[in-house]
């Protein structure tokens, strides 16, 4: 089996990168760590429903095909792991601050830098393949865009980044995490848990027509968010809504 990002398709342009490697695996014409980057891409696909939007050449835009060897259960486990490659790769040159928002954006302080989407392909229910698409922010420093504000490592720092070497560099931390998740899958829940955004901080949330403020304690192991108001609180992806603070 090859290792991620032995094979790279580089495109000009796109629609999405997830399209495209997924058009690739039914056509036959892809494999396991078969990585996509596309300078451009027409319509970036975000976390429920909503697009990804990213100035042409600016940002590392990508997808990578893994075949999981894991149980359909364990599906938030793969998301962590990749969570964690995302962030290692910003802290690699941008430590202060850097956290993963459950269940997998990349955030420094309040502002994001980075999401995630996992497209999976399940036949009779084995987990065929997973379709990981990135979107990280590395150069672009004018973003045109409502409610949370991105930060880009260019904007961290003040330098300039060469996109394609900050993809093989994702490439070698995703191998890692690939590996510890079949190996030591404790050690991946543990370092995603230490690494959560606002952990053990009071936040407000919505489920349903509820606002309440709740302490975040955790993730559980199958992708729950656990939080703390009197009692405890399990929320599935997509059952509650992180609201920003009202200003003072």
């Amino acid at each position: 089996m090859q290792t991620i990002g032995d094979t790279v398709t580089y495109l000009r342009t796109v629609d999405s990168t997830n399209n495209y490697a997924m058009a690739q695996l039914h056509e036959g014409l892809a494999m396991h760590g078969d990585a996509i980057v596309a300078y451009d891409q027409t319509e970036g696909k975000g976390q429920r429903g909503k697009k990804w939007v990213s100035r042409p050449g600016e940002n590392l835009i990508l997808s990578i095909i893994v075949e999981p060897n894991l149980i359909l259960s364990k599906q938030f486990a793969l998301s962590m792991a990749v969570a964690i490659s995302c962030l290692n790769t910003f802290k690699k040159y941008f430590n202060d601050e850097m956290a993963i928002k459950w269940p997998n954006d990349i955030y420094w302080n309040d502002r994001k830098a980075g999401g995630i989407l996992i497209e999976n392909i399940i036949r009779e229910e084995e987990w065929n393949y997973a379709i990981i698409g990135i979107g990280l922010n590395i150069n672009q420093v004018i973003f045109d865009v409502e409610g949370v504000q991105p930060v880009s490592l260019k904007q961290l720092t003040g330098r300039n980044f060469d996109v394609n070497l900050i993809a093989k560099q994702l490439f070698a931390f995703l191998e890692m995490e690939l590996k510890s998740l079949r190996e030591y899958p404790e050690n991946v829940f543990r370092r995603y848990n230490q690494s959560l955004y606002k952990k053990d901080q009071v936040v407000l949330l919505k489920h349903g027509s509820i606002i309440s403020r709740s302490t975040i304690t955790g993730v559980s192991p199958w992708g729950e968010l656990l939080t703390f108001s009197g009692m405890e609180n399990r929320y599935k992806v997509g059952e509650v809504e992180w609201l920003a603070e009202p200003e003072p």
